[in-house]
C-alpha cells in the first residue's frame, strides 16, 4: 500500500510539472507576441510619411500605443508650443538633425490642452541643451519641454512615452 502512494505521488507531481510547464511556456508566448519590432527602414518611413499632423511643424506616427507606453517618431521642422505632461514620461533618442531643448523653468501662458497636457509660448527660466544624432533626453512627468531651435531642416527623434506607475503598472514592470 506504502508503494501505492509513493506511485500516485510521484505521478501527481509528474503531472503538476508538466502542467507547470505548460502554463510557462503559453505566458512566455503570449509576452513575445507583445514584442513590437520596428526597423530602422520603417522609422525613416514613419518619420517621412508622419501619420498625424499634431501643428504646424510637427508630425507624429505612433508604433505602440497602450495604457503603460506609446512608441513613435516625431519630425519636427519649426520650433511650436513648450509642453508640459502630467503623467507620462517622455524618453527622445535623436535620429537626425540638432536643435534647442529647454527644460525646466516654468511655461509662458500656460494653457490646457487636454487634461493633463498644458502648452505655452515658450519657457520661463529654463536650461538649454544642444540636442544632436545620438542623444537620449529623459523628461519626467511634470517638466515643461520645448524645442525652441532647429538647426537646419528638420529634428528626427523616437520618442517613448511612459505612463505613470499605478500599482497595476508597477507590477506589470516589474515582471
Amino acid at each position: 500500500m506504502k508503494r501505492v502512494v509513493i506511485v500516485a505521488f510521484g505521478l501527481l507531481l509528474a503531472e503538476q510539472a508538466i502542467l507547470l510547464k505548460a502554463d510557462a511556456q503559453t505566458a512566455r508566448a503570449k509576452r513575445e507576441s507583445q514584442v513590437t519590432f520596428v526597423t530602422a527602414q520603417q522609422i525613416d518611413a514613419a518619420a517621412r510619411a508622419a501619420k498625424a499632423k499634431l501643428r504646424d511643424g510637427v508630425w507624429y506616427s505612433t508604433f505602440d500605443n497602450n495604457k503603460l507606453f506609446s512608441t513613435g517618431v516625431v519630425r519636427r521642422t519649426s520650433p511650436t508650443f513648450a509642453e508640459e505632461h502630467a503623467g507620462w514620461t517622455d524618453v527622445w533618442y535623436v535620429i537626425s538633425g540638432e536643435g534647442t531643448l529647454v527644460t525646466g523653468g516654468s511655461l509662458v501662458n500656460p494653457k490646457t490642452e487636454s487634461p493633463g497636457e498644458l502648452r505655452g509660448r515658450g519657457i520661463s527660466g529654463g536650461v538649454e541643451h544642444h540636442v544632436t544624432p545620438g542623444d537620449v533626453i529623459t523628461v519626467p512627468a511634470g517638466v515643461p519641454h520645448w524645442v525652441s531651435k532647429i538647426s537646419g531642416k528638420e529634428i528626427v527623434y523616437v520618442m517613448v512615452k511612459i505612463a505613470p506607475q499605478t500599482s497595476a503598472a508597477s507590477s506589470a514592470a516589474s515582471r
